[in-house]
């Protein structure tokens, strides 16, 4: 630090150890503020110091800890099967209907003389 700015009185020595002690403070903020920041996050944290209204946000964990307390009975819970993901089959009651969207015969050959193939179809 450079001391010659300073005046020439006793009370220079308090101002140095003011300035240090402010910078001191300063970058203990600093130290802080980068681990409250990087430090490992969950949502199980729980509130700092200051954070009084952390307890408005959490009352589904409160009601498992009680949940917890009183868990001295116990359930049977039947067992249960799970439908088949997809769609259902169409009631044999609606009629069918086949529409075949073909090409002339001569359309049919290749320019070389080869004959096309059917590629695919859809179906709905």
């Amino acid at each position: 630090m450079n001391t010659s700015s300073l005046p020439d009185n006793p009370d220079r020595d308090t101002i140095i150890a003011d300035r240090e002690a402010e910078i001191y403070r300063l970058a203990e903020q600093v130290r802080l503020l980068k681990a409250l920041r990087f430090q490992a996050q969950s949502e199980k944290s729980r509130p700092h110091g200051h954070e009084v209204q952390y307890s408005l946000f959490n009352e589904a964990e409160m009601v498992a800890d009680e949940a917890e307390e009183d868990d001295d009975k116990e359930t049977q819970v039947g067992a249960h099967t799970r439908k088949k993901p997809g769609r259902r089959p169409i009631s044999p009651d609606y009629p069918r209907v086949e529409v075949v969207h073909d090409i002339p015969e001569d359309e049919k050959v290749c320019g070389c003389g080869c004959e096309l193939t059917r590629i695919g179809e859809d179906v709905s």
